[in-house]
């Protein structure tokens, strides 16, 4: 089988190579760094024992080593087989990781440089605990002593913190050689010595701390990594610009990608129906003006936008041809000219005293008030009520913030008092009492000034807000009575631009047809459809002629080249009973060795009878993604093929109404057998986005099959 692309539905190579190249370096940075996790764990027998991972105290290094090696491996993976499968999956997962990774480290930035004091606190903790583990890992140890010889620092505050570690402790519970002493980090380095000498922390701290700098630092790390911060502010700022629009490219790419992938996908599937439905099946619909709500169920939104416009078309091809042959009767005299016909309908005017038709105009009656005035007094009382209605919503929440304010500040009142009162003898409870009392009055007349002022502030502000209500719908009111021109300047453009798009469409659907006459004579020419060449080389060579004589005669079948040979039996439009279907199948189907296996007698385990989708979805119910079985329609002249997904179900027309065999809505590919098409799709997928591939047939379940009625 050959496959032949559309010319303006290709994925851009240089975006979709860019995207590789860019994920295939983290990749292989993640497999770095995976494997070196692996292999300290592996060092320190965690492999061969796991139960040692929960036994593990502080942060071990070799798990933030195997993390960002999982990070970089995942997403890298997912962006290398996204972008050169084309798969948007995969790539919408890369680009949502890497834009939640981005805000993520943003976020962490801001709030560190916000709550300095919280992180100082965590940094301060986490070193505190990694003290105590100081000699349990190896990897943490290393850690340790390189932060201190780098920054010249000891401890997180200062070499005194060692004595969270049980090994350096200064109590005299303590046994340990390295008591009162520090890591061999700590100390001040000697250029004369070559060798490190570790042993150069013992007993340090049980001297004098005056004495204490001419052996160690001094300076806790947490003060050195402050100090070093500033003065290092440039590079570490380049640093997070690099590393922030490294990913910002990364998410630029993999979105553009996303969208070439989803336009091709668009103007693959546009063009589908018009191929599908080249058949009788379209020109059914379109001389019957009406489709089948369970078959209408199957297409997609393009498809059903295209196959609305088709019938528009033909809709307006027939009232045309209508009022041409209206048109040219009255000319010739063969149908006279249409006469209004009489209606007992009828309108009676009230009249005035001079016997005219009686007016009244709005603002020009005796009495009446002009409309200027009327619509002022309308601007007005809008405008009066909108600022009423915010004007209370406005004091509501001035009151709440009055009542919460005189309220805390009573509870604090009543605090202090309760305080004050506990210090002082038991016998003054009645002098506090007659002072919370005085305190409670004085708060409520304050309680009671602050309402009033409150009001009187939310009256002037009511006040100004209906002026400013007031003048903003005057203006409102005269601009629109100057646009109204403009909006039937846009209404003219609005026209303009639904005809203009109605003619691009009609370009469209042309455009989709000739590629479709183009793409099958050229599968012709090659014999990729077997045993369908010689008849369709003969079609395209009538194909002016059959196509004018099917437009004088829509009603009429089509051509016994398309239909095959003569039937024993006229076969109606649809399929109306399921006596029909079987007989359908027995003189037309079983001939064609339909629901066979290839070159045998036997039965292929995926056909089944005539079922309904439910009982169809029942067989597949227990079984894995990809499992299908074959059903005959009840809807169409051919089959349905139901396919398990991982959640839920998808169901196939298959269109067996001529010679050949092929999918409703979704693949333009035909095939010589019903067996051709199972075998092909269990190779190809059915639909792009889908990605469904035939895999494990649904076989009987019931004695006797469910068949049996058409092999009878």
């Amino acid at each position: 089988m050959h496959y032949y692309r559309y010319s303006n539905a290709e994925v851009s190579c240089w975006y979709k190579y860019l995207l590789f190249s860019y994920n295939i370096v983290f990749w292989l940075a993640g497999v770095v760094f995976l494997g070196v996790g692996l292999w300290a764990w592996s060092e320190k027998g965690v492999l061969s024992d796991l139960t040692k991972v929960t036994r593990l105290h502080g942060i071990d290094p070799v798990v933030l080593v195997l993390m960002v090696g999982v990070v970089m491996f995942t997403l890298g993976f997912a962006g290398c087989v996204g972008a050169l499968r084309e798969n948007i999956c995969l790539l919408k997962f890369f680009c949502g990781a890497i834009v939640l990774i981005f805000f993520l480290e943003l976020a962490v930035a801001v709030l560190a440089f916000l709550f300095q004091d919280w992180v100082r606190d965590r940094f301060r903790e986490f070193f505190e605990s990694n003290i105590r583990s100081y000699r349990d890992d190896i990897d943490l140890q290393n850690l340790i002593d390189s932060l201190q010889k780098a920054n010249q620092c000891c401890g997180a505050y200062g070499p005194e913190d060692w004595d969270l570690n049980v090994y350096f402790n200064c109590s005299g519970a303590s046994y340990s050689r390295e008591k009162c002493g520090v890591p061999f980090s700590c100390c001040v380095p000697d250029p004369a010595q070559k060798v490190v000498n570790t042993q150069c922390g013992y007993d340090v701290r049980i001297q004098l701390k005056s004495k204490w700098d001419e052996f160690i630092f001094t300076k806790g790390c947490i003060q050195a990594l402050e100090g070093w911060l500033p003065r290092n502010i440039y590079i570490v700022a380049g640093v997070f610009i690099a590393i922030s629009l490294l990913q910002i490219f990364g998410i630029f790419l993999a979105r553009t990608l996303i969208s070439d992938i989803e336009a091709v996908k668009a103007v693959l599937t546009g063009g589908t129906l018009v191929c599908v439905f080249y058949n009788i099946m379209l020109q059914q619909i379109l001389h019957d003006m009406y489709i089948d709500p369970e078959l209408l169920a199957e297409l997609s939104d393009v498809q059903k936008h295209i196959l609305f416009y088709k019938m528009r078309e033909e809709q307006l091809r027939r009232w045309r041809e209508r009022e041409a042959w209206d048109a040219l009767a009255q000319t010739e005299g063969l149908r006279p000219a249409k006469v209004k016909r009489a209606s007992n309908k009828h309108i009676q005017w009230l009249l005035g005293a001079d016997g005219e038709v009686w007016v009244w105009v709005m603002g020009e009656g005796p009495g009446d008030k002009p409309y200027e005035e009327i619509s002022e007094e309308l601007i007005a009382e809008r405008a009066r009520l909108q600022a009423q209605r915010e004007a209370e919503e406005l004091w509501r929440q001035k009151e709440a913030e009055i009542t919460k304010k005189f309220r805390d500040a009573l509870a604090n009142e009543k605090a202090r008092i309760l305080a004050e009162r506990w210090k002082v003898e038991m016998e003054d409870r009645k002098a506090a009492k007659v002072l919370e009392e005085r305190i409670h009055e004085e708060f409520k007349r304050k309680e009671e000034e602050e309402r009033r002022r409150g009001e009187e502030q939310i009256r002037l502000q009511e006040e100004q807000r209906a002026k400013e209500l007031y003048w903003s719908l005057k203006q409102a009111q005269m601009h629109c009575q100057a646009s109204e021109k403009e909006e039937r300047e846009w209404e003219e453009q609005y026209v303009r631009r639904i005809k203009a798009a109605d003619e691009e469409r009609s370009r469209r659907a042309q455009r989709a047809r000739d590629e479709y006459r183009r793409h099958s004579l050229r599968a012709i020419q090659k014999g990729t459809v077997a045993g369908l060449s010689t008849m369709f080389q003969e079609l395209g060579q009538n194909h002016e002629q059959q196509a004018r004589l099917h437009h004088q005669l829509p009603c009429m079948s089509p051509p016994s080249s398309l239909t095959g040979p003569d039937r024993t039996w006229e076969r109606p439009l649809r399929p109306l009973s399921r006596e029909v279907i079987v007989r359908w199948f027995k003189e037309e189907q079983l001939p064609r060795q339909a629901g066979f296996e290839r070159n045998t007698n036997s039965i292929a385990p995926w056909f089944h009878g005539i079922i309904s989708r439910e009982n169809a979805e029942d067989l597949l119910e227990n079984m894995t993604e990809g499992a299908f079985l074959v059903r005959v329609s009840e809807k169409i002249w051919g089959y349905t093929l139901s396919y398990r997904l991982q959640k839920g179900f998808k169901h196939f027309l298959v269109d067996a109404s001529g010679d050949f065999y092929s999918f409703l809505g979704v693949d333009p590919n035909r095939h010589a057998t019903l067996t051709d098409l199972i075998d092909f799709h269990k190779e190809e997928i059915i639909t792009v986005s889908g990605g469904e591939l035939l895999q494990e047939p649904c076989g009987q379940r019931d004695s006797p099959p469910d068949y049996h009625l058409l092999f009878e």
